[in-house]
Formats: C-alpha cells, sequence, structure tokens
C-alpha cells in the first residue's frame, strides 16, 4: 500500500521510472523493464528499465521472435488478463527450446518472467511491465503483488503521458538507446525535437532554463552539431521519423 501511494504521487518519467524499480526489490526481482510495441513490436521502446542489462541488441532478439512469447503474443492481440508468469502459459521444457528463450532470456541471466498490462491496444500494440529472476518462477503471492500494483501504475503512466508538453516517455528512452547521450539528455532532446524551447523543456522537467542550455550544449557536441534544427534531425532520424 506505501509503494501504491508513492506511485501515485508520480510527477514525471522519471518518477515513474524509480517506483517501477521500487516494485521490482519489493517482488524480489532482479531486474524490471516496462516496454511499449508498436506495429506488432517491429521497434520495442524502454520506458522504464537498465539498458545496461536489456541491451539493444537483446531488444532486437524481442523485436524478432515475439511470436515465441506466450504473454506478448496475447497481449499484443487484444487485452490482458492480470499478472501472469510464463509458466502459467508454458511448460518449462517447450519454453527452453524457443529461440527467444535462448537468445533473450538465456544471456540475459534471468529466466523467469511475471508480467501485467499496462496500456492495450489498438490491435498490434501493447505497454507492460516485466519482473526478471534468475534463481527461482515467481510465487502466487508475486503474483497477486503485481496484481494489486498494477492498477496504479497504468493510472500513473497514464496521467503522465497525458500530460501537455509532456514529451511520451518512449521517444526520450528510444534516443538514450540509439544515441551517445545520457538519459536526461535524451528527455532534454525528445522535448528540443518537439519544437519545445529551453524554458518550456525547463518547466516539463522542472529544472532551472541554465541547466536545460547545459544539457542542450552537451547534446550539440556528442552528436557533432551546431544547431536546435540539426540536433531535431538527428532526433528524428534516431526515431525513424524521416
Amino acid at each position: 500500500m506505501a509503494l501504491a501511494a508513492e506511485v501515485a504521487d508520480c510527477a514525471d518519467a522519471r518518477d515513474f521510472a524509480a517506483q517501477v524499480d521500487a516494485l521490482c526489490a519489493l517482488i524480489g526481482a532482479e531486474a524490471a523493464l516496462v516496454t511499449t510495441c508498436r506495429e506488432w513490436t517491429v521497434d520495442p521502446a524502454i520506458e522504464a528499465g537498465d539498458p545496461r542489462v536489456y541491451t539493444a541488441e537483446l531488444m532486437g532478439v524481442v523485436a524478432r521472435n515475439w511470436r515465441e512469447h506466450p504473454v506478448m503474443s496475447l497481449d499484443l492481440a487484444s487485452r490482458g488478463a492480470g499478472a501472469r508468469r510464463i509458466s502459467d502459459h508454458l511448460a518449462a521444457r517447450e519454453w527452453r527450446r524457443r529461440t527467444l528463450f535462448n537468445d533473450f532470456f538465456r544471456p540475459l541471466g534471468m529466466t523467469w518472467e511475471l508480467s501485467a498490462q499496462l496500456v492495450a491496444g489498438p490491435p498490434g500494440s501493447s505497454c507492460c511491465v516485466s519482473l526478471h529472476r534468475g534463481a527461482r518462477d515467481f510465487s502466487p503471492r508475486d503474483v497477486a503483488l503485481l496484481e494489486a500494483l498494477a492498477p496504479h501504475l497504468r493510472a500513473a503512466r497514464a496521467r503522465i503521458a497525458s500530460r501537455p508538453g509532456d514529451e511520451a516517455p518512449p521517444r526520450a528512452a528510444a534516443l538514450a538507446l540509439r544515441l551517445p547521450i545520457t538519459a536526461r539528455e535524451a528527455e532534454v532532446l525528445a522535448r528540443l525535437a518537439a519544437g519545445r524551447t529551453n524554458d518550456g523543456i525547463a518547466a516539463d522537467l522542472r529544472i532551472s532554463p541554465h541547466t536545460v542550455a547545459r544539457h542542450v550544449e552537451h547534446v550539440y557536441a556528442k552528436l557533432g552539431v551546431h544547431t536546435r534544427v540539426a540536433a531535431a534531425r538527428a532526433a528524428l532520424a534516431a526515431l525513424g521519423d524521416q
């Protein structure tokens, strides 16, 4: 209940990611991931999760082999049915024969998964939170905890994403993965590419315009550009928008 209250107080995408980490600790997972998939997971975007754990290479495996995932394939087709373990849908022997298990879960070092859908539809798109660990499968108590907290996560994410001027979390997360910039610089760049001024970005992120200007300078240096237009073009190219 304490965590539910913290989730309800989430102010932005960074707070949301912090509460996902807290959920991970509460349930006893080794890592947690929130992903958004569109167009049948051509390019799954990380909203929350450590990119050093969930690397671009591993996420590419998911994009290529999502049809082998017994829960993800269901969630992309229709609304999910609560918190679920992979083991609720597939026998361990069959699961371990699949490419997705051997190319994603085995290198990850965490072979057990518990997940819940946060956003459903339209068909071919979904957002879910996934918890992973290696030592043992998740217990019925773990499933019940995620089931109880999932509505609070859904509400917090929807509230943050719907705020005027607030860039949807997946775009900033994708920029952080695809460009040589930090997560904070990606948040600034995503808003810059959307046409926000430094003052507007500062208001969105609750930081000073001076701090925004410093982040913009760092982005220019790392991307080898000198203007906002060029930085925006680099961001859009990284996102596949041009």
